[in-house]
């Protein structure tokens, strides 16, 4: 049997087995699965007498889970993270491999330091050791925020996804996401009754204050489609609001 009619086969086979009753897995390709990924290094602080001992350690989409650095900086984190199944993953059962950032955040006397950590790839159960990092001092990003067709801008909520940097805004529409790590971000922005802006990459340097662009919030008007009524007549063209 030639190498290509194995192949073939094999696939066939695997197939056939994932869509036989009793044999079906409960998950299927394309769909989103729940994993643990575990992940140790050993954090330092640039330029400063900070010591890492007690940073705080989580992975981007799961601020809730984190970690304690200890007395020499080294940590040892696990969280749950959804990743997609591939095909491949779904039929044969490998490993998928998940690729997460980290985020570390330190609270010294004076100044904030921290860092973020992209593009970790994490493969199964097994630690996945990132070596040493090093925290800089944390940046801040000054958000503008307003309600299209208002005065009073207060209450809207303006964060980063995936993680704990959160605030709302005053009169003014204004707010302040202070002790953010050097690196590129997204801002969304959420109030009820209004769409869901959202900004990318945001660049936020140690030391400095990033003004993104100015964020309007407007008035959701839920899906837009059609109401059929008396045989086909268009009734409507929209939700009213």
């Amino acid at each position: 049997m030639t190498r290509t009619k194995s192949l073939l086969w094999l696939s066939s086979l695997l197939l056939s087995l994932a869509l036989t009753p009793g044999c079906a897995k409960k998950t299927t390709a394309g769909t989103s699965t729940t994993t643990t990924v575990n992940i140790k290094g050993v954090l330092a602080v640039d330029g400063s007498a900070a010591t890492p001992e007690g940073s705080t350690v989580y992975v981007l989409g799961n601020p809730d889970q984190k970690a304690t650095a200890a007395a020499d900086g080294s940590f040892s984190i696990a969280a749950a993270v959804t990743t997609t199944l591939s095909s491949f993953a779904f039929l044969t059962g490998a490993s998928t491999t998940t690729t997460v950032t980290l985020i570390a955040l330190k609270d010294a006397t004076s100044k904030k330091y921290g860092l973020q950590k992209t593009d970790i790839a994490v493969k199964g159960s097994a630690a996945t050791d990132v070596g040493s990092l090093t925290m800089e001092e944390t940046g801040s990003i000054a958000v503008s925020a307003q309600i299209y067709g208002k005065t009073d801008h207060t209450g809207i909520l303006v964060y980063i996804p995936g993680t704990s940097f959160s605030g709302r805004t005053d009169a003014a529409g204004k707010v302040t996401l202070s002790g953010v790590p050097k690196g590129k971000w997204k801002l969304r922005a959420e109030l009820t009754g209004y769409k869901t802006p959202e900004l990318a990459n945001i660049t936020v340097l140690a030391g400095k204050t990033t003004t993104p662009d100015l964020i309007y919030m407007l008035i959701d008007t839920g899906v837009v489609g059609y109401a059929l009524m008396n045989g086909g007549a268009t009734y409507s063209t929209s939700k009213t609001v």
